[in-house]
């Protein structure tokens, strides 16, 4: 029992904290302590209880990695708690109903902070978290509604406090303008980021999504779980700069101004569409009566077009009659081909406008 290394405790009921600090005092061996779904959301007289129940100079240094998500634990309780685990790493406060942040120490070895799902939309208070945590390597924040990454000239911003941060996921947040992913490729650190389903992504076209993050973030080398190329940043950002050129400038990012001072402004590409024609108008000529034209569904199948033409043009039985089908290349036949499968599809023979369909009797036997 005194070698644990790793103890689950999430969803046990626990409330007081003499519990876990009898825990901690017996196992000094214990690196990984999950206290999730706990109630231990003490109210300030509960803080005063705890400082007394600590001895200043009391601490557990093996403590690596402490999880707390769903616990409701106020900032103050938190603090004395942090201040007694001086080498944890690793801290998860995930779903604890957090607007703000009131951390009055620094917890100098945190590398790694996960908190999702909290209400907090004030990025001053997620530069709090920055400035409490300065060492900060991975911050895993989604699922707020944060509407911006700018904060007020009052404060520092944001890639100032997270100056270490290598490691960010902001996805399913509500940012919305261009301007907040100018601030993140203004992190010092970042090279890996995750910036899925933000509000910003809802006004792109899907497939250019990606395209448009990866040509405004240029020190991120794995974007949403998967490393930019050089050539995909290459295309990226020329994509990019083709998209905002053609708007009104008061709707151009900092970035653009930044890629064109790299590529210059470049030409528009013209939008060609290789969809093969579904319809095509072709001749069709059946014994010595005039050439009628007709515009021919080309996903129709052989046996389908001979009975359009059995109705409309020729007046015999499909079984009556063959199809040649006869390519024009101008104005000279290139090639002239039997249709003698009933169930090929047309667009098969590559029919294209002003080819030519020829209708001819069986001989009766």
């Amino acid at each position: 029992m005194k070698s644990l290394s790793e103890i689950d405790l999430a969803d046990n009921g626990i409330s007081d904290w003499q519990q876990v600090f009898i825990l901690l005092s017996t196992l000094n061996t214990l690196q990984f302590l999950n206290l999730s779904s706990n109630p231990l959301s003490g109210e300030m007289t509960s803080a005063g209880s705890i400082s007394l129940q600590l001895d200043d100079r009391q601490s557990f240094p093996q403590v690596k990695t402490l999880i707390l998500n769903c616990t409701q634990m106020q900032w103050d309780v938190l603090d004395l708690l942090l201040r007694q685990l001086p080498r944890l790493a690793e801290l998860h406060l995930s779903k604890n109903g957090y607007s703000c942040v009131n951390l009055q120490s620094q917890c100098e070895n945190l590398l790694c902070l996960h908190f999702n799902d909290n209400p907090l939309g004030d990025p001053a208070h997620l530069a709090a978290l920055g400035n409490a945590f300065p060492h900060l390597n991975t911050l895993i924040a989604q699922n707020l509604p944060l509407t911006t990454l700018i904060v007020s000239s009052k404060s520092k911003p944001l890639p100032y406090t997270f100056s270490k941060l290598e490691c960010l996921s902001l996805s399913h947040s509500c940012l919305a303008q261009w301007n907040d992913v100018d601030v993140l490729s203004a992190f010092p650190s970042l090279h890996k980021l995750r910036l899925l389903g933000i509000s910003l992504l809802d006004q792109i076209d899907e497939e250019k999504q990606r395209g448009f993050l990866v040509a405004c973030l240029p020190n991120v080398q794995c974007l949403n779980g998967s490393n930019v190329s050089t050539e995909e940043r290459e295309a990226a950002e020329r994509m990019f700069i083709r998209h905002f050129q053609s708007l009104d400038p008061t709707e151009r990012p900092l970035s653009f101004h930044n890629l064109v001072q790299r590529h210059g402004e470049l030409n528009t590409v013209a939008e060609v569409c290789l969809d093969p024609e579904l319809v095509v108008e072709l001749s069709v000529r059946f014994e010595d009566l005039p050439a009628v034209k007709r515009k021919v569904d080309v996903t129709l199948t052989t046996g389908q077009l001979k009975k359009q033409l059995s109705t409309d043009v020729v007046g015999l039985p499909p079984n009556k009659f063959r199809l040649y089908y006869v390519d024009f290349e101008g104005e000279s036949v290139y090639q002239t081909e039997e249709m003698k499968f009933m169930s090929r599809k047309l667009f098969s023979y590559r029919m294209k406008n002003n080819d030519q369909i020829v209708v001819e009797r069986k001989m009766s036997s």
